[in-house]
């Protein structure tokens, strides 16, 4: 399998485990080039240590060439978390489209969007396509100097 779309929307009792369990199935498709992981409600029990084996997960994927993650009202996510997971992105030398959006999530900050540009632009031009969604963030003018 190649390409993997998952849309949870309204979903409040997915939890980290759930997530993990995810993750570990996505380990078994090594030769996986497209995810896309949208999870988004108001009661989200996504947190921190969710978005961490999330993180270990995308590691493994060296393969991609589209990455897609949306996160909405997953208040348990923080600052720290988003950037641990922009890190990830230099293990990604092929991908060519990203997106990351979180809506009404607060998380993001001036040094997480920092980062986050740092990490894209380490990426030596293969990125083609880039989409960042922050509703309801915590960034300033400071953030948007790093674009």
């Amino acid at each position: 399998m190649k390409k993997l779309r998952f849309v949870f929307q309204g979903c409040n009792k997915i939890t980290d485990e759930g997530l993990d369990d995810f993750c570990e199935g996505l380990k078994q498709l090594s030769l996986l080039e497209d995810l896309s992981l949208s999870l988004m409600h108001q009661l989200s029990k996504i947190t921190d240590k969710g978005v961490h084996w999330l993180d270990n997960c995308i590691k493994r994927l060296p393969g991609l060439k589209s990455l897609e993650l949306n996160f909405g009202f997953c208040n348990g996510i923080s600052a720290v978390r988003v950037e641990g997971l922009s890190n990830r992105l230099k293990n990604l030398r092929k991908l060519e489209s990203f997106s990351l959006g979180f809506s009404d999530c607060g998380q993001m900050t001036d040094s997480g969007l920092h980062n986050l540009c740092k990490r894209l632009k380490s990426l030596n031009g293969s990125l083609k396509s880039l989409s960042l969604n922050f509703y309801k963030g915590d960034m300033t003018d400071v953030g948007l100097k790093f674009i």
